[in-house]
């Protein structure tokens, strides 16, 4: 993989949230180390009269010299990260597919919103439908990934044609913010925090939400913290730009718009609302409708302030929050006064814990960086079927990596293992019995010295291993020691071997060969080696070697998986975050790396023989319950 550039948009401050998520991904981009390319911030937004020409020439003057210059940096490889919708979608749509066809590079997207879908407010999408509906179905088209807003998004995308493979759900977007998230308590009435544009055309349902006793608030400016509580009948605090006093019933206070990144901290009310539509019984309209396909983004505003969410049960958000017991459902806001009330103060302070876990998360930036990394790992692995089918993949090096921790009585038995599967390979390349025209040219080791008082003492000569001594400055476990050697290693293939296992001599060659067959992981049966010397194998049906395959297996913190020492795994199919964040126990870091791999849909191919030997030596970490217990808990 080359650079990551991600494509800016460059916005002038505002007293609105409306920039706030394109602006957050920008900053998570960064923060993940993403080039920024940026685009400036766009002229006449709304043009009228001689100002719709200056808009078209100033398009096609600053897209044309953007694109050109993207074009000019871009090479081989590298990866293109890209806002949707941007302005200029013509222009995207002219050099994107150029840019990949003369770069091959490739572009990932993430939707903010599918104007085709959602048809604008007030009649603005009339005046853009061809450009929307040209930016959502064929611009979004030549991404190699998009990452969506959710299930229901998905599935929407499906049925316009585009390929599942190329979607990735965000599940809900990033909030960004250092303001100080308050441990909200139940309100003396119960009162619901309402923010966003406040405007009659797009919030609608807020001013139908008390049918008598219409007029102004006295309360707007106010400080949220002196806030007058109201004894009986439902509240609303009201948040943001184009509130309309004039139609607001005596339930509602207006309590101002404040900036996005310090509103969190403002927020007060039993739960934050999540509604939309010119309708209080139910949310409809075109914004209405479309809270059915997309992530809206006052949730992730009101959980980042620490507020569970109430939401219509059926937007699509409301899974989300079902799952994560951060809220609750209602299909009607005439249900509002009458969930609240009859809530305990036990199940309230649940909802606020689940929603103080998920805002922390939020600020953090975990979503978007989770999906992006899914995009990241699908495109590996479509790069290695590509070059699999084309008959350009190659397996020039194996490497294994081997974490040392005071074992200077196995490391030399240990060389000589290995020495012998090097030798039993290049055998097996002379004489043409692969598939491949030749073998791997080095079975590369890395032993990880992860004791610093001990130093590895080899004493031998082992002419067919390209052997490297990583000696590691203090001890870091052997999450981290398996993870460094892998940050060093060239080879295309991985086998971490402890050093005390065993393999069989032509332990490789067969592993190899599985690896030719498509496998990301290829394992092969154990012996488990009992205290008195004698050994048997540890699968002894079918269904054990088939539990290898299935997720839910290691979901139950059960590892059918005795050792990585009896898997040869694909390099490019090990995710990136399993080698970022070492553990800090031993004994499970390989069962985060099996789920990890599996949730990714990484292909295990297992083989019966038992070609690799789990050793007994009285210091095993894999027999020590309270140890691996300790370990699959963090």
């Amino acid at each position: 993989m080359g650079r990551i550039y991600s494509v800016d948009l460059q916005f002038e401050p505002e007293n609105h949230a409306g920039v706030k998520a394109p602006t957050d991904i920008s900053r998570i981009c960064h923060d993940m180390g993403m080039i920024s390319f940026p685009f400036p911030v766009q002229k006449y937004m709304f043009p009228q009269g001689l100002d719709k020409l200056r808009s078209r020439i100033w398009l096609l003057k600053t897209c044309g010299e953007r694109w050109n210059a993207l074009r000019r940096t871009v090479r081989q490889d590298d990866i293109v990260f890209y806002q949707h919708p941007l302005y200029g979608a013509r222009a995207a749509l002219r050099y994107i597919p150029l840019i990949k066809r003369e770069k091959g590079c490739r572009f990932i997207a993430l939707i903010h919103d599918l104007e085709s879908l959602r048809m604008g407010i007030g009649g603005l999408y009339e005046k853009s439908r061809r450009t929307a509906q040209l930016s959502d179905q064929q611009l979004l088209r030549q991404f190699d990934m998009v990452i969506c807003h959710n299930e229901h998004m998905r599935q929407y995308l499906i049925r316009q044609g585009f390929a599942p493979e190329k979607l990735v759900n965000l599940e809900i977007f990033d909030y960004l913010t250092d303001a100080v998230m308050h441990n909200p308590e139940k309100c003396s009435c119960p009162t619901l925090a309402v923010a966003g544009n406040l405007h009659p055309g797009k919030s609608g349902y807020l001013y139908e939400m008390f049918r008598s006793g219409q007029g102004g608030d006295d309360l707007a400016g106010r400080s949220a913290a002196h806030l007058p509580e109201k004894s009986e009948g439902l509240c609303v605090n009201a948040y943001g730009a184009n509130f309309d006093g004039t139609l607001a019933a005596e339930g509602i206070h207006y309590r101002g718009s404040f900036p996005a990144e310090q509103l969190p901290g403002e927020l007060r009310g039993d739960f934050g609302l999540v509604w939309d539509g010119p309708s209080a019984e139910t949310c409809t309209g075109n914004t209405g409708a479309y809270l059915k396909y997309n992530n809206p983004h006052k949730a992730s505003l009101y959980l980042a302030s620490g507020l569970p969410v109430m939401i219509w049960k059926e937007a699509a958000m409301a899974d989300f929050i079902t799952r994560n017991q951060a809220g609750v459902t209602i299909g009607s806001l005439t249900e509002a006064e009458d969930v609240i009330r009859n809530m305990t103060e036990a199940e309230y302070g649940d909802l606020c814990g689940q929603a103080a876990r998920i805002g922390q998360q939020l600020r953090q930036g975990t979503y978007f960086r989770r999906a992006f990394q899914e995009c990241l790992d699908r495109l590996k692995r479509r790069q290695e079927i590509h070059e699999r089918e084309s008959g350009r993949f190659g397996m020039k090096t194996i490497s294994v990596i081997t974490p040392f921790y005071r074992g200077n009585a196995y490391i030399n038995h240990l060389a000589d293992v290995l020495e012998a599967n090097a030798e039993r390979l290049a055998e097996t390349a002379k004489s043409g019995r692969t598939d491949q025209a030749e073998g791997p040219e080095t079975v590369e080791w890395l032993i990880v010295n992860d004791s610093p008082d001990s130093p590895v003492s080899l004493n031998g000569n082992w002419p067919r291993l390209s052997i490297r001594v990583i000696d590691l400055p203090r001890n870091g476990g052997i999450h981290h020691a398996r993870a460094e050697g892998l940050r060093r290693a060239k080879g295309e293939a991985i086998l971490f071997l402890d050093q005390d296992d065993r393999i069989a001599p032509d332990f490789l060659v067969r592993q190899k060969k599985q690896m030719e067959e498509g496998a990301d992981v290829a394992v092969c049966g154990v012996l488990l080696e009992k205290p008195d010397g004698t050994a048997e194998p540890i699968y002894r049906t079918k269904a054990d070697l088939e539990d290898i395959r299935k997720l839910d297996v290691y979901l139950r913190v059960k590892n059918p998986i005795r050792s990585p020492g009896q898997c040869l795994i694909r390099r490019s199919a090990i995710p990136d975050a399993w080698s970022r964040t070492p553990m800090k126990r031993n004994g499970s870091d390989d069962l985060l790396l099996w789920i990890m791999m599996l949730a990714r849909h990484a292909r295990f191919i297992v083989m019966p023989d038992c070609l690799y030997t789990h050793r007994y030596t009285g210091e095993n970490v894999s027999d020590s319950i309270p140890q691996i217990t300790a370990s699959s808990i963090e």
